[in-house]
């Protein structure tokens, strides 16, 4: 998993690509995560001491943390106010596959192609022909590069048409699904 991440302090803004492995576990009271800051290694290990209090190993120093989530930006981001010490400072983290995704403004009205954003094999398909999906409603994961990715609806609508079955190989840009 690769994220863009911005650090903003009363010093300015620092930017970074921060990539975790893939089978990385997110959730728990503790844990311990190699990941590479712009491509350098690093491991990081973690424990929830309190609500929303955490001690952190970082490359051999020790912090302790305040962190909550913050309002963020745009579909794809997500912000937190974290105070370590004294210093207080917003880390806001991007996926960066949301740079595919469009904006508000790009997102059709009317009939909407669904296609492969790369080759792979269809895993599972979520909708049936006919049914209403929400905007960001799963429509089917498919699987490329050992990744299963989800692929959402980019805005309400009827699944008019399904092009592909479970199990199916796909090449990049093939029609997947008709969203109406």
């Amino acid at each position: 998993m690769k994220w863009h991440v911005t650090i903003e302090s009363a010093a300015g803004a620092r930017e970074s690509m921060v990539e975790f492995p893939s089978n990385l576990a997110l959730r728990g009271p503790s844990g311990r995560w190699k990941f590479a800051r712009d491509g350098e290694p690093g491991e990081v290990d973690w424990a929830e001491v309190a609500p929303g209090v955490y001690s952190i190993l970082l490359d051999g120093r020790s912090f302790e943390v305040t962190l909550r989530q913050a309002e963020s930006a745009s579909r794809g981001d997500r912000a937190y106010e974290v105070l370590a010490g004294p210093t207080a400072f917003v880390i806001r983290v991007r996926d960066i596959r949301s740079r595919f995704r469009p904006t508000e403004a790009a997102r059709p009205n009317g009939p909407h192609q669904i296609l492969a954003p790369m080759p792979g094999r269809i895993v599972k398909v979520l909708v049936t022909r006919g049914q209403k999906v929400g905007a960001g409603d799963s429509l089917l994961v498919m699987e490329a590069m050992k990744m299963q990715n989800e692929l959402r609806a980019p805005h309400p609508g009827r699944v008019e048409e399904i092009y592909v079955r479970e199990g199916e190989g796909v090449e990049s840009h093939a029609k997947l699904a008709l969203l109406v």
